[in-house]
């Protein structure tokens, strides 16, 4: 049935068919694959990701060939694990190409899969080339050697059989097939006796009653021979299209090939049921209906054309009875399948056939491990003793306990009788806790719960489990157990009183099942803190199963909202919540209270249970003279009184550095899991995965803006499955991957997405049947194959006919790809194998503004990266950047390693030299003299920004466009000194004085600005384009010149002014500049004394 995708959740949903897409809301179950009828809008549940022949077919399971039954169960559990990945439809495929997408391996294969047939088209298959292994026909179709002249047509113009002699054109490739010569004799010695030969040279002549004739039957005047050519040409040449029977189309039964099927006005009719009489229209294959006297009857009886005696069961026994064969002739071959479905049995073998993958490796050389880990299993031997047999089934499901010869059966509690032959009466229970709502107060906790199995709120049965919930977050659990109902006389009576008491079964429901939670503390405390509670409405029935979902409520913590915030109970007993009914609570008796209201107390459970546990005494019969206890166990203690302490994780069961967590198993048998590292899995992480590490060394130089890596295995019939994926920020320079496989996944696919679109494919490695893989690739470029093909291609035969030929032209082309298959060269390069690739696996639809997702782990939805368009940035293209221009990182992420290592230097240099500048500046400011003014105080702080600001790359325009306010300063000082000489002096003047005297006021200011100006510019102009290679270095350089003022802030501050130029003198560097010009300048002064004195 179909049902709702809500159902298709946890569990459920890893054994659901979910169509590879989200918004269909499919939940197939297994049985409605492959029915003819199609639930999925993309077809996906009928045929193999949409395309080709059936699912059945591409994937062969069923009770006696179960080889391909993992592939299907990969198969549906990606159908789950797709949706993960999008939240929109996948592309529909069929707007990708012109035709249907099929395997690889299909065309040319001698059976239809795409409409029209246009995958066996003998125009396009005249370009295919063979396998090695494979006999080529003459339409240029491929068939197994074995089929050639088997006695059935698999080639469409009898290539294979009658007309082998005349397959001149493919001589080169079948002579080199083993025994070719053998098979060609043997169907020289097979037709030599065929139907119609006395009248026909068989060397180029084909027997057959002719089409478009009055009497076919009259072969005296109607010569009962066509040539050879004729065959498969698409006319019928013989009647009822013997000539035609691979390229007619046939509406019996399946449909299919024409094969032997008989028109019966516009109906067609099968081989096996057209010489049943009542059909009027065969009278010229079927002889019985030339019978006069009523004597050969039978479907199988023949009359021969030269005689009218009836040769009983002479049709079709493979022997001659007829003078020319005509008995033998329109009889199919092989078995009774084939004689319903034509050539069924080859389909089936055709696509159950494995995919050999000859002569490919890539690259050759390289480093593999091979060292498989074999884990070594031992059985145990049977035991000979035949009384061991004898007794071993005695006891049904029990234990047979033989005492002088006489047998005991010690039965389980699920069973009862002498020979534990009786079922108990019993309810199975499934619980999980969903950890969705658990607050965080509780959730790194251990949990026992106490399931209890109430009878008007009598405890009957119980059992108990633990709940670890960072263990269960790892590895979803489900707890599974049973309780009994009681068999005591009293409940057997009132179980059957019940049973035909509808009315008491419909209003009252004695029956309760209790999960009482208690948390475990790390300091050996035990909390009740609630119960799920929940009716059993079908007590009557023998077996029923209650499945549970326990969810802790969200308001569980806040005490405001905790129905016991008002409700209250006795001194004896707690206040507790029931969590799956609203406003609901009980009261829970304290440790040693029992009976109604926690009225009844017992002092023996202050020594019964060991210190710190929670007693309670069994109140299931109050008039009971000796009490039960039954004690709640503090953190790794357990037993009857819980004095016993001991936890297998204290041994560290979990080897290379696996986590241990506890899971208190009572039987023992698995008491712990280990959470294991990435490399090692197992029970006690004791086993290594198996490695693949490859080093890229890329040869073709690109600006990688995202890469893809992508690990393929592949179905037998040439479908790629994805192993692994994932998404890196530029180019990797390694990649590493662990997988648990016998043999690492023998297909490396690098996807490099310089644009938004339009991704360049490269092939890491294709190697096959290595468990370990460590080597130093070269990736090679896989381009588009419309690239690739010369001008000589004939435009109307479609591209994937001449694939073959790309390889086979160059031998230096290792890989190809189009939007349907991914192509590898044989080393040979005599031909390509190709698979069939799905292009969106890595697409993902969670970017904003136009971005391109890029999907990392199928398995992880937040596992994904964004290519932003121009203008964009953050995780999800979320910010729009348009109103800023660019920055420096937005223009060297694009750039190669080789040109980021030049520029890298550069800065690096700007950055000396700024802090030798800077530092000058500093020590000239920080003097007392230029501290007594404001400018100084200033320009020391403005210089420590300065230095700052340097070492973040950052440039606050606001701090710079301050610095105008110095031509403000300058005009109000001409004017107030002005005033103070009277007039004396012209205003003009005076200002012209205080520009010469105060120049470092505004020459700083001014290369400030300019220096800037070039970059905001340019920032502004280029913004939201595309930038050229020109352009972008431009833009560098323009930002690279904005930092000139930061770095040149000892020449634009100090040297300009006369007073700031002495004060650095009086600096120790200063001290140490004069001291060391001054030696300079005594030592050219003796060497020009030198020299005057040597001239004289």
């Amino acid at each position: 049935m179909v049902l709702d995708k809500s159902y298709c959740t946890a569990n459920v949903g890893r054994h659901r068919f979910q169509c590879y897409d989200n918004n269909e809301r499919k939940c197939l179950t297994l049985n409605r694959l492959d029915t003819g009828i199609p639930n999925c809008l993309n077809n996906y549940d009928e045929s193999l990701y949409g395309t080709g022949s059936g699912i059945k077919w591409n994937l062969p399971c069923s009770t006696n060939l179960k080889t391909d039954c993992h592939l299907v169960k990969t198969y549906i559990q990606h159908s789950s694990a797709r949706n993960f990945s999008s939240n929109t439809p996948l592309v529909n495929r069929e707007q990708q190409t012109t035709i249907n997408r099929i395997s690889f391996q299909q065309y040319c294969d001698s059976f239809w899969d795409l409409e029209k047939h246009v995958d066996e088209m003998s125009s396009s298959c005249k370009y295919w080339i063979c396998k090695n292994d494979e006999y080529q026909c003459g339409t240029g179709q491929c068939i197994a050697l074995a089929w050639v002249c088997d006695g059935e047509w698999d080639c469409s113009d009898a290539s294979d059989e009658e007309a082998i002699s005349l397959n001149k054109n493919r001589l080169i490739h079948n002579s080199l097939l083993r025994n070719f010569s053998f098979h060609v004799e043997k169907c020289r010695i097979r037709y030599s006796n065929a139907p119609f030969s006395k009248y026909c040279n068989v060397s180029f002549e084909f027997g057959c009653y002719l089409s478009g004739v009055l009497n076919p039957l009259n072969i005296t005047l109607n010569h009962p021979c066509i040539n050879l050519t004729q065959i498969g040409d698409g006319v019928e040449d013989c009647h009822n299209a013997y000539d035609e029977k691979n390229t007619f189309s046939s509406n019996a039964g399946l449909g299919g090939m024409w094969g032997f099927n008989f028109r019966c006005g516009t109906h067609h009719i099968g081989n096996s049921y057209s010489c049943y009489k009542g059909i009027n229209c065969t009278q010229i294959l079927c002889s019985h209906y030339r019978d006069k006297d009523g004597s050969c009857s039978n479907p199988n009886d023949f009359i021969c054309l030269t005689d009218n005696h009836c040769k009983r069961g002479a049709r079709c026994d493979k022997k001659v009875d007829c003078l020319n064969g005509e008995d033998e002739y329109w009889c199919p071959s092989g078995s009774l399948e084939n004689k319903i479905l034509y050539r069924n049995s080859k389909k089936r073998f055709s696509l159950e056939r494995r995919v050999l993958i000859p002569n490919i490796s890539f690259p050759i050389e390289g480093t593999l491990k091979t060292n498989k880990h074999q884990s070594s299993k031992t059985i145990g031997n049977l035991r000979n003793d035949q009384s061991f047999k004898v007794h071993s089934y005695q006891c049904n499901r029990g234990i047979a306990v033989v005492e002088i010869n006489e047998t005991r059966c010690l039965c389980p509690p699920a069973y009862y009788g002498d020979w534990c032959q009786f079922f108990s009466d019993r309810i199975s229970i499934i619980a999980h806790i969903n950890q969705t709502t658990e607050f965080k107060t509780i959730s790194n906790m251990t949990f026992k719960i106490k399931v209890n199995l109430l009878f008007n709120n009598r405890i009957i049965d119980h059992h108990e489990f633990h709940v670890v919930p960072i263990s269960e977050r790892i590895q979803i659990i489900k707890h599974k157990f049973y309780l009994l109902y009681s068999r005591s006389t009293e409940m057997l009576e009132h179980k059957y009183w019940r049973y035909f008491n509808q009315t008491d079964v419909n209003h009252n429901h004695p029956y309760s099942v209790h999960f009482d939670v208690f948390a475990l503390y790390k300091n050996n405390t035990v909390r009740e803190i609630g119960s799920w509670h929940y009716l059993i409405y079908f007590d009557y029935l023998p077996a029923f199963r209650l499945a549970v979902v326990l969810k802790f409520p969200s308001w569980l913590g806040n005490t405001t909202l905790d129905p016991c915030s008002n409700k209250y109970c006795n001194e004896n007993s707690t206040c507790l919540p029931v969590f799956n009914h609203h406003n609901s609570h009980y009261c829970s008796c304290k440790s040693g209270y029992y009976g109604i209201n926690c009225s009844m107390y017992t002092p023996l459970c202050e020594t019964y249970c060991s210190a710190n546990s929670f007693c309670r005494p069994d109140d299931s019969d109050l008039q009971a003279k000796k009490k039960e206890f039954y004690c709640i166990c503090p953190l790794d203690h357990f037993g009857p009184r819980c004095n016993l302490k001991y936890d297998n994780c204290d041994l560290n069961p979990c080897l290379n550095n696996g986590t241990c967590f506890s899971k208190y198993d009572p039987n023992g048998e698995n008491s712990y899991m280990c959470h294991c590292s990435e490399r090692f899995h197992g029970q006690q992480c004791r086993d290594e995965k198996m490695s693949i590490y490859i080093n890229l060394n890329m040869t073709k130089m690109l600006i990688a803006r995202a890469t893809v890596v992508q690990l393929y295995s592949y179905f037998p019939t040439g479908f790629l499955l994805i192993a692994y994926q994932k998404s890196y920020i530029g180019l990797p320079s390694s990649i590493s991957f662990y997988h648990r496989s016998d043999y690492a996944p023998p297909l490396g696919v690098l996807k490099i997405y310089e644009g938004l679109s339009h991704p360049q494919y490269f092939l890491i490695y294709f190697w096959r049947n290595q468990p370990k893989i460590n080597i130093t690739s070269s990736p090679q470029h896989c381009p588009h194959a419309s690239l690739l093909f010369s001008e000589g291609i004939n435009p109307s035969v479609p591209a994937v006919f001449n694939y073959h030929h790309i390889c086979h032209n160059n031998t230096q082309r290792v890989c190809f790809r189009d939007e349907n298959y991914f192509c590898i060269c044989q080393q040979d390069h005599y031909r390509a194998e190709c698979f069939m690739l799905d292009i969106e696996h890595d697409f993902c639809y969670k970017c904003l503004s136009g971005g391109k997702c890029l999907q990392g782990d199928l398995e992880d939805p937040n596992d994904f990266i964004c290519l932003c368009p121009s203008c964009h940035q953050g995780h999800q293209c979320e910010f729009s950047m348009q109103a800023f221009g660019f920055t420096l990182d937005s223009l060297l992420v694009n750039y190669s390693k080789e040109v980021k290592i030049i520029y890298v230097p550069i800065v690096c240099l700007l950055f000396i030299i700024g802090l030798l500048n800077n530092f000058c500046s500093f020590v000239t400011f920080k003097r007392p003299t230029p501290r007594k003014f404001g400018v100084g105080n200033y320009l020391l702080i403005f210089n420590l920004y300065l230095q700052s600001n340097l070492y973040s790359h950052s440039l606050s325009l606001s701090i710079l466009h301050s610095n105008h306010l110095h031509h403000f300063f300058i005009i109000l000082a001409g004017r107030s000194r002005m005033k103070v000489v009277g007039r004396k002096i012209s205003f003009s003047d005076m200002l012209k004085r205080q520009f010469k005297s105060q120049k470092e006021l505004y020459v700083t200011p001014t290369i400030i600005v300019l220096s800037a100006f070039p970059q905001a510019i340019l920032t502004f102009s280029f913004a939201c384009s595309q930038l050229s290679n020109l352009q972008n270095h431009t833009l560098l350089g323009s930002y690279l010149l904005s930092y000139a003022p930061q770095v040149l802030g000892f020449i634009l501050y100090i040297l300009p002014s006369t007073s700031y130029k002495e004060e650095f003198y009086k600096t120790f560097i200063g001290k140490k500049y004069s001291k060391w010009m001054l030696s300079k300048k005594k030592s050219k002064t003796t060497i020009m004394k030198t020299k005057r004195k040597t001239s004289k």
